[in-house]
């Protein structure tokens, strides 16, 4: 298989718990979106606060897988947190409010709307989303490979041309052949001669990591307009922007600019900025991933197209993946890359 980010670890991983013979390739490349990502898991989206596609299932699902690969590594993983939504109109304060009264399973109102003033300015109140969760993707990445790398099962390559899938025998890169190939290299399968045809949606995110000189905000996930979340070594992640029309992989001085003024006017606290983070999410069109087998070539499979819900999306996804191997398992309808088989077929 190819790529060692998100959604090549969880198929990786699964395929070491399923006892089925692996081996990883991965390139070093720029714009590589996984270890730029906040790891939230939310379980509602859009400004109607609409419960996230296949909430109910994919959030315990990945609680779970997370917990389970921390045991694994010796470490924890995933954490269970509060989402803190403070209003920055009227019309979302209404929303929510109308939302969390129907009642809703994730939406609730806090008993003291003020509490959190001794720490960040906002002047309309806010709302608790719950269970929220954040994953510490970082450390994953980071333990995962290394134990690829302890059991011989991960390898270098140094130019991605040699991993991409193009020629007439496609199941032999790297001087390695295979039986099947899983490619999971995220944006750089939507530049390739079998996948160009997939309706992807590349999109831009930028972040900064940040120290509060006040450092006794309590750990949640905030939201009002961008997100502040803890991250590690006493730092918070501040982010993300979601542009389609970008020249390249860099972070701009104009989202840096922004995220001050907006971190200015959030936080009582001053800061100083540690690190300006930049990534390309390999999303879709339609919002919804590629997991499948190509219907020309059925050797080469593809996860892919997580976009920004790839932390919930790819452990449930790899899993579905892994099991199609066997027959064990179909592939949900709305994520199986053989909806897309005439597209592929030309």
């Amino acid at each position: 298989m190819v790529g060692a980010g998100l959604a090549g670890t969880w198929v990786s991983y699964w395929l070491w718990q399923a006892g089925i013979p692996f081996l990883v390739l991965e390139t070093q490349s720029p714009g590589a979106s996984t270890p730029v990502a906040s790891g939230v898991i939310n379980p509602v989206t859009g400004r109607r606060l609409g419960t996230t596609w296949m909430a109910d299932t994919l959030l315990p699902f990945a609680y779970q897988a997370y917990s389970d690969m921390g045991k694994m590594l010796g470490q924890e993983l995933a954490f269970q947190t509060q989402i803190i939504d403070c209003f920055g109109a009227p019309d979302k304060r209404l929303v929510f409010m109308q939302k969390a009264a129907e009642p809703s399973p994730y939406l609730q109102i806090p008993a003291d709307e003020n509490d959190l003033r001794p720490w960040l300015q906002y002047h309309m109140g806010y709302g608790i989303v719950s269970p929220g969760y954040r994953v510490h993707l970082t450390a994953m990445l980071g333990g995962w490979q290394h134990f690829l790398r302890a059991n011989d099962l991960l390898i270098a390559v140094d130019d991605a041309q040699k991993v991409a899938p193009e020629g007439n025998n496609l199941t032999s890169l790297a001087g390695i052949s295979a039986e099947k190939i899983i490619y999971c290299n995220g944006k750089w399968a939507a530049e390739s001669g079998l996948f160009q045809y997939l309706p992807f949606s590349l999109i831009k995110g930028e972040a900064l990591l940040v120290r509060l000189n006040d450092n006794t905000l309590p750990a949640a996930i905030y939201k009002k307009g961008y997100t502040l979340l803890p991250w590690q070594d006493d730092m918070w992640w501040a982010g993300s922007t979601y542009d389609r029309n970008f020249s390249d992989a860099l972070p701009t001085a104009g989202f840096r600019q922004a995220m001050e003024q907006w971190l200015r006017g959030f936080l009582r606290s001053t800061f100083t900025i540690v690190d300006h983070l930049a990534s390309i999410r390999p999303g879709t069109v339609e919002r919804r991933p590629f997991i499948g087998w190509h219907p020309r070539h059925p050797q080469i499979g593809l996860v892919n197209g997580l976009g920004t819900k790839g932390v919930s999306l790819a452990p449930f996804f790899a899993h579905q993946m892994v099991a199609s191997l066997s027959g064990a398992n179909a592939i949900d309808a709305e994520a199986d890359l053989a909806r897309y088989s005439r597209l592929l077929s030309r």
